[in-house]
Parts: C-alpha cells; sequence; structure tokens
C-alpha cells in the first residue's frame, strides 16, 4: 500500500470514530456526560438511573424500548428504585441489571 492509501484509510478511521462526538466540547464536560450514554467510558462518570430517559436505556445492548419503557415507569413510580427491585420488571433479569449497573448510578 502506497503512503497516500495509508493516510486515507487512517483519516477514513478518524472520521468514523469521531463522528458521534458533539463539536467544541470537551468530551469529559459534566453537562454532556449526564445527557448522552453514546461514549460513557469517555466521561467517566455515570448517569443517575432517575434521570435517565428511554433513549438513554435503550442504547444498552440486550434493553429493548419496550423494555427501557418499562423501566422508566417502574423508575418514575418509585424514585429511590435500586438495581435489585427492578428485577421485579417484566423481561429484567439478572443480565439486564448487570447492564445497568455498568452504564448507570443508583
Amino acid at each position: 500500500m502506497s503512503l497516500i492509501n495509508w493516510l486515507s484509510l487512517i483519516t477514513l478511521l478518524l472520521l468514523i470514530l469521531t463522528a458521534g462526538l458533539p463539536n467544541n466540547t470537551s468530551y469529559h464536560h459534566p453537562d454532556w456526560c449526564t445527557k448522552t450514554l453514546v461514549y460513557p467510558r469517555l466521561c467517566a462518570k455515570k448517569m443517575r438511573l432517575k434521570d435517565a430517559q428511554v433513549g438513554d436505556l435503550a442504547l444498552i445492548d440486550g434493553i429493548s424500548l419496550k423494555k427501557a419503557r418499562l423501566l422508566i415507569t417502574a423508575i418514575k413510580q418509585e424514585p429511590e428504585t435500586s438495581f435489585i427491585r427492578l428485577q421485579a420488571v417484566k423481561g429484567i433479569g439478572p443480565k439486564t441489571i448487570a447492564k445497568l449497573a455498568l452504564n448507570f448510578r443508583p
């Protein structure tokens, strides 16, 4: 591969990797970190479970929009909901709770 092909490939990869990041925003900016889960590893802070919205939960692998709506309903009914209590929601088991615990804090 020639040097120009390598540079083109690297440029393309960088564009793909940074496509979803907001412009002119520090990746550790607290407002951005609490409003999105697209890049949770960059923020180093987890979103509070009671502040989550349906779209935030649906971004997690294995949680459909239907499950996300059920979870939000359960959280709104009891704001001090723990992860263990969410297992009472239909379709939510230990694996889903583990995924929630990785991305959210109680």
